[in-house]
């Protein structure tokens, strides 16, 4: 019986090996409302990274503008995507970061507004809207507050209906302890009294079809309060989800205790999502070493081509070898030891602070932290420089160039494709089908010709002739470089490589 991990095996010895399709496991979404991202970047990164967030939507990030960049942690990055608030003073702002393996499933990206960011993703053969929210506090004028909602009840409404949703963010209202006529959105494990500002939530939860995913669990009160400050604690982060995809979450609650995100507290949400198993190819060495051999020259077309192809790929291996593909982490880490023990110490001492500890050991080790980072970042700071600057590497310029163009694109990920009735197909099957939807009409539809012009040839009696060698050397001759291979991963540069044997025994075969 063949193994279930070697399914099928290609003519030219490449096995391809599925990993068994795991069972569904749980990813961890957060959102915070960091308060600015300026100075502080790294140690939300860090943050993330120590709490197995894979996706974290971030509310007033007070950036300007828009963009796409790499903040980089202790050990990994992660991609945010943001949208700055349109005033000068920048006050808002929101963004959605991901971590460095999961940005090639982001496939779309759609900035509403400094108050709204949607990230659509790709997992397995579901699609995910991620939309990280920051609605107008208590104090602000009503209309905005309807502008801002009525905004995300057309973006959301606009979205798929297969698609899963997932709101999360700093909504600015108290949707109360009890659920109280909104048993359909609210759980009845909530925290506070409801406001005005938390009907608006709940209204905008049952025009959606969506539930408060925070009222949901049952915790105790330090995994429900969300904002703390002056005395008084609230409740006023959230996540919602989609009715249909409620069974999905397994659980949701707050993570307090944060040094460098004080006031709002992480609140985390973790689903249960199927990922599509890993493909990966394997190839294996040991038949082309038999066709290599080979001593006799094979009879026939199809065997005398597989002795060739062998021949080549082999040939190309030895001589030139494999790729490894694009380097990882192309920038410097400057996250060092001496880094890491500072922020370490700012976060034991922030933690005994808050037990009734003395105040002035946690603000020094602040400082100190502050210095730290600043005096690592100013070593790497230092070094590109000097690459950029050194006489002999006058590309080096150019070349950072290209990699902050390349930071800054919102899609790395596989395309999607657009259908004939112009809707997105984004997963796997709806793709396929697109394209065999296109080359069925391109290549069934017959143009129109005249058939009165084709001239009448006489039929020719005894054997097709000879291909002379001078017309296979003129036909590798006119073969354009620089083309993908197709499925054999022969291109014409192997073959002009080859010399005049390749030329010589085609025409034998």
């Amino acid at each position: 019986m063949t193994s279930p991990k070697h399914r099928k095996s290609k003519s030219d010895g490449t096995k391809l090996h599925w990993k068994r399709a795991s069972p569904p496991h749980s990813i961890r979404l957060a959102s915070v409302n960091v308060g600015s991202m300026s100075g502080r970047a790294n140690e939300v990164v860090e943050v993330l990274e120590r709490r197995g967030v894979v996706i974290c939507c971030a509310q007033e990030t007070r950036w300007k503008g828009y963009g796409a960049q790499w903040i980089v942690g202790k050990n990994k990055r992660y991609r945010i995507y943001w949208k700055g608030d349109e005033s000068e003073k920048a006050k808002g702002g929101v963004g959605v970061l991901v971590a460095e393996e999961w940005e090639s499933s982001v496939i779309d990206v759609r900035r509403v507004s400094g108050r709204l960011i949607v990230l659509k993703m790709k997992v397995g053969e579901r699609v995910i809207n991620v939309l990280s929210a920051y609605a107008p506090q208590a104090g602000l004028s009503r209309e905005s507050k309807e502008r801002f909602w009525g905004d995300t009840i057309s973006v959301i409404s606009d979205l798929s209906g297969t698609d899963t949703v997932v709101l999360a963010g700093d909504l600015n209202g108290h949707v109360g302890a009890c659920a109280d006529g909104y048993d359909d959105v609210h759980g009845g494990f909530g925290y506070g009294r409801r406001n005005l500002e938390g009907e608006y939530i709940l209204e905008s939860c049952v025009a959606l079809n969506m539930v408060v995913c925070n009222s949901k669990f049952k915790k105790r009160l330090s995994h429900l309060i969300t904002y703390s400050s002056g005395g008084t604690s609230s409740q006023i982060d959230y996540f919602l989800v989609s009715r249909k995809d409620w069974k999905f979450v397994r659980d949701v609650k707050v993570i307090p205790g944060e040094e460098c995100i004080s006031q709002h507290k992480l609140l985390v949400c973790d689903m249960s999502i199927r990922r599509d198993p890993v493909r990966k190819k394997v190839y294996m060495p040991k038949r082309k070493e038999l066709v290599r051999n080979r001593v006799a020259r094979p009879e026939g077309v199809s065997s005398h081509w597989d002795f060739l192809e062998g021949g080549l790929l082999a040939a190309a291996d030895k001589v030139c070898g494999k790729t490894k593909g694009p380097p990882r982490n192309k920038i410097s880490w400057w996250w060092n030891d001496a880094v890491d023990l500072a922020i370490r110490e700012k976060r034991r001492l922030y933690k005994e602070h808050k037990k009734g500890g003395p105040r002035e050991p946690y603000l020094a080790a602040k400082r100190k932290a502050k210095k730290e980072v600043y005096l690592a970042k100013k070593v790497i700071q230092d070094l590109v420089i000097d690459q950029v600057s050194d006489a002999e590497n006058p590309n080096g310029i150019f070349n950072l160039a290209r990699r902050i163009k390349e930071d800054g694109r919102d899609i790395v990920g596989e395309r999607c494709v657009r259908k004939d009735d112009g809707t997105i197909a984004y997963v796997d099957k709806e793709i396929r089908d697109a394209w065999k939807v296109h080359y069925d009409r391109l290549l069934n539809v017959e143009f129109e010709w005249d058939r009165e012009q084709l001239s009448t040839e006489n039929p020719v009696l005894g054997p097709p002739p000879m291909i002379a060698t001078d017309v296979v050397s003129s036909a590798i001759n006119k073969m354009k470089d620089g083309k993908a291979a197709g499925c054999s991963g022969i291109v014409a540069e192997m073959i002009k490589a080859a010399g005049d044997d390749v030329a010589l025994s085609m025409p034998s075969s």
